[in-house]
């Protein structure tokens, strides 16, 4: 086994058990510079009730390069966001830069190398209800081994899953006695009879954001399934009469 192939087996399998974003991008950092890469993002493009706009949901060494970018309105122009939207597969920036044919699009990637990135991977992520994101992963060398595609495709999707709802409650630690406002906020409409994708919807977060935070909730309060916490949290005087009803 490669140096290359054993980092990568070791963020797919280690990876999940990373308790905060800062200990599963380590991870993934450690994995993807075996192959070049050195700069990373999760961007957002569309999402259900927001307009299709770039916007940098988590990543490293490249929130500077995506203010610019979406400042200068890169996207309109840039080859890989179209190919974002028509690809599931993963693609390079070289693949793309032969439909660079305009002065705008040639001088996204023009700019791009002023920051030192070489060579970019996309890896499209395609949403069951719509949405429509990317991982970006960045390098300051012109190319890469194509046969390690595949991996770094394993090792993105992997990113994206469990880095965002990692991300969405990374601000929203618990405080003694009560819950955060982003947990109330979800164990309400789970009272109230809503399944995580119908809380997910109407608080603008991830499914699986929804779940970390009832799933977290009911290890602070020792209970084994969602009644139990809607009671225990009532017990205590954490959740309103009305909601726990």
């Amino acid at each position: 086994m490669t140096p290359a192939e054993a980092a990568a087996l070791e963020f797919l399998q280690a990876g999940p058990a990373a308790c905060d974003l800062s200990a599963f991008q380590d991870r993934f950092e450690a994995a993807i510079r075996q192959h070049g890469f050195s700069r990373y993002s999760y961007v957002k493009l569309a999402e259900h009730g927001h307009p299709i706009v770039p916007r940098l949901a988590f990543g490293r060494g490249v929130d500077q390069w995506a203010a610019y970018y979406i400042e200068q309105g890169f996207g309109a122009h840039d080859p890989a966001m179209a190919g974002i939207f028509s690809n599931t597969r993963p693609f390079a920036w070289s693949e793309v830069q032969c439909r660079a044919t305009t002065p705008e699009a040639r001088r996204v990637f023009a700019e791009a190398q002023t920051t030192g990135a070489r060579e970019g991977l996309l890896v499209p992520i395609h949403g069951a209800a719509g949405e429509l994101a990317t991982v970006l992963m960045i390098s300051e060398e012109p190319g890469f081994d194509p046969k390690a595609k595949t991996t770094l495709h394993a090792m993105a999707m992997l990113y994206a899953t469990l880095g965002l709802p990692l991300a969405e409650i990374e601000d929203d630690e618990p405080k003694p006695g009560k819950l955060t406002k982003r947990e109330m906020e979800c164990v309400r409409w789970i009272a109230r009879g809503k399944s995580d994708w119908d809380a997910s919807v109407i608080l603008g977060i991830s499914e699986s954001t929804v779940n970390m935070h009832i799933e977290r909730i009911k290890r602070r309060l020792g209970v084994r399934n969602r009644p139990q916490m809607i009671y225990e949290l009532f017990r205590r005087g954490w959740l309103p009469r009305e909601d726990a009803y």
